[in-house]
């Protein structure tokens, strides 16, 4: 058994991957951050308070990944906080989550800003016009005073479509449309392998993108295939990406060290031979299936010879989009369908 929330957690906790998800959803698939431009933040949310018996209580929540980003701009270093969400379910709540997470990030910060500047004001640096009559009384900031973005993106694992509200509005009930646009709305920055199309999953530089590509194929068979044939990444896939295939599909893809890439081809072949030997059997399978259904609406000896021929010819179809060789199709008719050596050669051409 694996443990999901701490494999996902430490795979999008790597710089790289990490990066790759912030470019992919933030900028477009741009090369906006690099895994040097990031900063551990802490995972931990928390708001401290004073109840009115002067007890103090605490509300304290812990995000799967945060880190601080560093963006250089024309005007200076800006700062950006992200944070990511893993999910392998679908979490009804979730806009809710997101937007409490970014709330208690946003009143930490500005609690560290008003502490600074309240301490600077005893101290009594600056001008006494900036320090007296610029800071404000209840919030201790400064009109200055400006705090950095906070961004939170989250990652469905799930196979298939995110069907949970994307928005704080998709959770509530509105009485009519004046009251839906007064409240404020907040919505998900999802990344969604199932919605996701080829260009998406070519923008991304990492190890992320096969892991995602991987999770939205898993149940096609073919494509499945395809994309192991096509992508030559798979056969160097590092073992935390292996361990996330396998840990979020079920799947037994080989986990071996990148040097051992001999043993991963092997691995490889084996989740190729499976796809195919499937496909082999559908194509199979449908060409009987369709060939003796539209025999039998024909209702004559003569109908039934024709639509087994076309039964025939559609099950070569098949194979050959299976990649099947002409010698094993060859072999599989003489075999399916009792034909000769000449026969089976025939439908070949």
């Amino acid at each position: 058994m694996y443990d999901i929330d701490k494999i996902t957690k430490a795979f999008m906790s790597r710089a790289d991957i990490f990066a790759d998800a912030v470019n992919f959803c933030v900028f477009g698939g741009k090369e906006i951050v690099h895994p040097e431009d990031l900063r551990e933040g802490s995972p931990s949310e928390l708001y401290c308070f004073r109840t009115r018996s002067g007890r103090i209580r605490g509300l304290e929540r812990f995000r799967d990944v945060l880190k601080n980003m560093v963006m250089r701009e024309c005007d200076g270093v800006k700062y950006v906080v992200v944070g990511i969400e893993n999910q392998t379910k679908v979490d009804l709540s979730m806009p809710a989550r997101c937007m409490l997470y970014d709330s208690l990030r946003n009143i930490g910060n500005i609690r560290r800003i008003s502490e600074r500047n309240r301490i600077q004001e005893k101290k009594g640096e600056g001008s006494q016009e900036k320090n007296s009559f610029s800071l404000d009384f209840l919030s201790g900031l400064r009109r200055e005073d400006r705090i950095p973005p906070v961004v939170t993106l989250v990652v469905y694992w799930g196979n298939g479509n995110w069907d949970g509200p994307r928005s704080l509005h998709e959770m509530v009930d509105f009485p009519n449309e004046t009251v839906r646009r007064m409240c404020a709305d907040f919505k998900l920055n999802l990344i969604e392998p199932a919605v996701m199309e080829e260009e998406d999953f070519q923008k991304l530089r990492s190890e992320l993108g096969q892991v995602l590509h991987y999770v939205k194929v898993q149940d096609d068979d073919k494509e499945l295939e395809r994309l192991l044939n096509e992508d030559a990444g798979f056969s160097s896939l590092g073992e935390e990406a292996c361990m996330v295939i396998n840990a979020v599909t079920g799947s037994d893809f080989p986990m071996v060290k990148k040097q051992e890439e001999k043993n991963m081809c092997k691995g490889l072949d084996k989740i190729k031979e499976r796809a195919f030997n499937a496909g082999k059997a559908e194509g199979i399978a449908e060409g009987k299936a369709e060939g003796k259904a539209e025999g039998k609406a024909e209702g004559k000896a003569e109908g039934i010879a024709e639509e087994h021929v076309r039964g025939v010819e559609r099950t070569v179809s098949a194979l050959k989009q299976a990649r099947q060789t002409m010698g094993e199709i060859k072999t599989i008719l003489m075999d399916v369908y009792a034909l000769s050596a000449p026969e089976a050669e025939a439908y070949l051409h």
